[in-house]
């Protein structure tokens, strides 16, 4: 039997088992489309972007299973890999780490310091976490940290929320890089507490958030206003 209708990339697949073609159809694969393509586009912009004092940064959002985590992964595999430089320094470009499940500075700091694989204390106060962090993260050229579930931290008090997005912003302003966040539409809720951290951040939504085909969209938060006075 001949398989000439297939693509020759392909064909070798028809002479396995049938156990290994179950496990190459079951193989993760990425189809790409104008939205998500869009979304990549966007993370190499802010990738690519030169340091400055204020770096942009970015919250992705959608709802619940529609593919957020896989768009941030694919980009981890375009542009995320971890080498070895000329110079056989290691040299890890992106940080993806999930938020932790309760927000608090310390926490950050451990979701992020975990994605090295190098030891620390988990007792240890949060500045020296801190200093570890930023110290590992200029060794390794960490050029993007990504935050997935980021509708997470908003599980935390609003005092607890303040910290976490204070932390955020002393990590992009030390280092000068972009931070992305991802979440629910949920998320946006963290970026109204403050005034300064809405104009930070531009927020990305697309069709799997539910948009019609082809709408892709970025936009600003706008600060929610609190009463005072009568």
């Amino acid at each position: 039997m001949t398989y000439d209708h297939l693509h020759p990339d392909f064909r070798h697949v028809m002479l396995l088992s049938d156990a290994e073609r179950i496990e190459f159809l079951q193989q993760p694969r990425w189809i790409s489309y104008a939205d998500a393509q869009h979304g990549l586009d966007t993370l190499q912009s802010l990738f690519h972007a030169p340091k400055r004092p204020r770096m942009p940064n970015l919250l992705i959002c959608a709802e619940s299973y529609n593919g957020k985590t896989t768009l941030i992964r694919r980009f981890q595999h375009l542009c995320g890999q971890g080498y070895m430089d000329a110079q056989a320094e290691p040299v890890k470009p992106l940080l993806l780490a999930e938020a932790p499940p309760q927000a608090g500075e310390k926490e950050v700091y451990v979701c992020l310091l975990e994605q090295f694989f190098t030891p620390y204390r988990i007792t240890d106060p949060p500045a020296k976490l801190r200093y570890q962090l930023i110290h590992l993260c200029r060794v390794c050229k960490v050029r993007m940290i990504i935050i997935d579930e980021f509708h997470s931290l908003l599980e935390g008090t609003s005092r607890q929320q303040r910290v976490v997005m204070n932390t955020l912003k002393l990590l992009c302003n030390e280092l000068m890089i972009p931070i992305v966040c991802v979440g629910t539409q949920k998320a946006k809720q963290a970026l109204q507490i403050d005034p300064q951290y809405a104009s930070r951040f531009d927020v990305l939504t697309s069709v799997i958030s539910g948009r019609p085909k082809g709408q892709a969209s970025s936009q600003r938060i706008r600060p929610v206003r609190t009463a005072t006075g009568s």
